[in-house]
């Protein structure tokens, strides 16, 4: 299962038991890395917000190894603040553009705001990772 699927399927549920099991069946260094990044207080990225409406989005596979390389890589920038303002929405813009899918933007988008959406607080991902 990929990261947004594992997300989505996490989200689709209400039982906090079935949220925790499949944490737990898909538990991996990357989701808890996504995890921390998402919803660690003291991890600030100094934007929120980018507009992708302009971006065509082909959703071919992605190399998830290689998006989470790039991603991990752009968040550590951001959370240095070796880049800001313009610069950084652009080489955020960049890292969508470079991976065109929807559905790994939107953990991207997701992360910079702070919530995943998946309808779960940071003690259940606690009880799992």
């Amino acid at each position: 299962m990929t990261i947004p699927e594992i997300l989505k399927k996490i989200a689709e549920t209400s039982s906090t038991l079935e949220k925790v099991q499949i944490m737990k069946e898909n538990k991996s260094d990357k989701l808890a890395k996504i995890f921390d990044y998402a919803y660690n207080k003291h991890i600030t990225f100094g934007i929120t917000t980018v507009d992708v409406s302009a971006i065509r989005f082909v959703d071919h596979t992605v190399d998830e190894e290689e998006w989470f390389l790039d991603l991990s890589a752009l968040l550590r920038r951001l959370q240095k603040r070796d880049i800001t303002g313009n610069s950084a929405r652009n080489l955020i813009l960049s890292l969508i553009t470079k991976h065109s899918n929807v559905e790994y933007a939107e953990v991207i988008l997701n992360i910079l705001q702070k919530d995943l959406r998946i309808i779960c607080g940071s003690k259940l991902i606690n009880k799992v990772y």
